[in-house]
C-alpha cells in the first residue's frame, strides 16, 4: 500500500504477490464537484482493464466507460468519499487490482430526506442534504424568464421532472385551468415528485413514470444514491454516469400524445441528462404542429450540438438564460456554446 497526500493510491493483487501499480490522475486540477477528472492505469503489461466507482461505501458493479486512450472520466456530483477501482489481467489470466481514493468536502453520507422552503414559496421534499443545497442554489434567471412566458390555462410538459423543482412552479403558474404532465423515469424521484406535487393541493397534473426517447423501447439508467440525479448509460452517446443500473420503459413524446390522448403542449421543459437529441427526435411531429416554447438544459457541447441540429429546421430563436443573449438560429447558439451545462429557452 502507498499513500499520497490528498488522494490515496492503494494497489494490491487479488492473488499474491502484492504488486503496486498506481492509477494516475491525468487532470491538472484535483477532483471537484461538476468538474471532469480523468484517470488512467499506468501498467503497460496489463490487459482487459476495467474501472468501477465506489461512492460513500456503495460499490457500483457496472464498469465505467473507457475512452480510446484507456482513460476514464468522472464528474463528481455530490460530496463524499470516492474510490476508483481498476482490475486487469496479467499473463495467464491472473487478475490484479488497484484503487485510488479522493474526498470532496460537503455533507456526508446518510443525510435524511429534507424539506426545503425556497424564496418564492416553493416547498420541496428532497432525498438528501446535498439535494437540498443543489435546489437552493439553482440558477434563478431561468425561472425568471420562464415565468414571463407561462400563463394560466397553458399545457406544459416537464420532461425530466426529477423531484419537481420546475413542476411545482409550473403548476402554480398555469393554475387554475392549465394542465401539467410531469415525466420522470426514476422510481426514487417519482416518489418525491408525487409528494411534492401533492403538497400544492392541485389536481390538474399527471405524473408519467417513463423515459422520453425517439421510439418505444427500454432505456438503461443509473441511479446514484448520494443524490437524486439519474444518468443515461450507453443508450446515450454523450452521457454515461456511474450508479446502480436499471432499465425503464421509454416512449417518444409523439407516440404518447397520439396513443394516450394527451393534450398538445404550449411549453416543453426538457432536461434528460445528455439524451436531449434522442428525446427531440421523438417529438419532431409535436414541435412541427404545436410550435411549443422549449426550455432545455443542454449538457455539454457535443450533446447540445446534436439537439440543436435536429431543431434547426423549425426556425426557433434561443435565449441563453445565464447570459441574456438571444441567438436567431440554432446554428448560432451551437457555435457559441461552452463546454458546460446551460439552460436555454427556444422561442417559436
Amino acid at each position: 500500500m502507498c499513500q499520497l497526500v490528498g488522494e490515496r493510491i492503494i494497489a494490491e493483487s487479488m492473488s499474491s504477490p502484492i504488486h503496486v501499480a498506481p492509477i494516475e490522475r491525468l487532470s491538472a486540477a484535483p477532483p471537484g464537484l461538476g468538474r471532469e477528472c480523468r484517470f488512467v492505469l499506468r501498467k503497460p503489461s496489463a490487459s482487459a482493464p476495467a474501472f468501477y466507482l465506489e461512492h460513500d461505501g456503495v460499490l457500483y458493479l457496472q464498469p465505467l466507460t473507457v475512452d480510446g486512450d484507456g482513460s476514464v472520466r468522472l464528474y463528481p456530483e455530490a460530496p463524499g468519499r470516492y474510490v476508483l477501482h481498476a482490475t486487469w489481467r496479467v499473463g495467464e489470466g491472473t487478475v490484479q487490482w488497484a484503487r485510488t481514493e479522493f474526498h470532496i468536502a460537503g455533507e456526508g453520507p446518510g443525510s435524511p430526506p429534507t424539506q426545503v422552503k425556497l424564496e418564492d414559496r416553493t416547498t420541496l421534499w428532497v432525498p438528501t442534504g446535498w439535494d437540498a443545497q443543489a435546489v437552493t442554489s439553482f440558477e434563478r434567471p431561468v425561472f425568471r424568464e420562464l415565468q414571463k412566458l407561462v400563463r394560466p390555462g397553458m399545457t406544459v410538459y416537464d420532461i425530466g421532472a426529477n423531484v419537481g423543482l420546475f413542476s411545482v412552479r409550473l403548476l402554480r403558474w398555469i393554475r387554475p385551468t392549465g394542465w401539467l404532465y410531469a415525466v420522470e423515469p426514476s422510481p426514487v424521484c417519482v416518489s418525491f415528485l408525487r409528494a411534492n406535487l401533492g403538497l400544492t393541493g392541485a389536481e390538474n397534473f399527471q405524473i408519467l413514470p417513463v423515459a422520453i426517447s425517439n421510439r418505444r423501447t427500454e432505456c438503461a439508467f443509473r441511479l446514484n444514491y448520494a443524490n437524486s440525479l439519474i444518468g443515461v448509460t450507453s443508450d446515450s452517446p454523450h452521457a454515461a454516469k456511474p450508479g446502480h443500473e436499471l432499465r425503464v420503459a421509454a416512449e417518444s413524446l409523439d407516440g404518447l400524445i397520439a396513443e394516450r390522448g394527451l393534450l398538445t403542449p404550449d411549453l416543453i421543459k426538457l432536461d434528460v441528462e445528455g439524451a436531449e437529441a434522442l428525446a427531440v427526435e421523438g417529438m419532431m411531429g409535436t414541435i412541427a404542429t404545436a410550435r411549443p416554447t422549449l426550455m432545455m438544459e443542454l449538457h455539454g457541447r457535443d450533446a447540445a450540438s446534436e439537439t440543436l441540429r435536429r431543431l434547426a429546421p423549425f426556425g426557433y430563436r434561443y435565449l441563453d438564460t445565464s447570459t441574456g443573449v438571444t441567438y436567431e438560429r440554432a446554428e448560432d447558439l451551437s457555435a457559441a456554446l461552452p463546454e458546460a451545462c446551460v439552460q436555454v429557452i427556444g422561442l417559436p
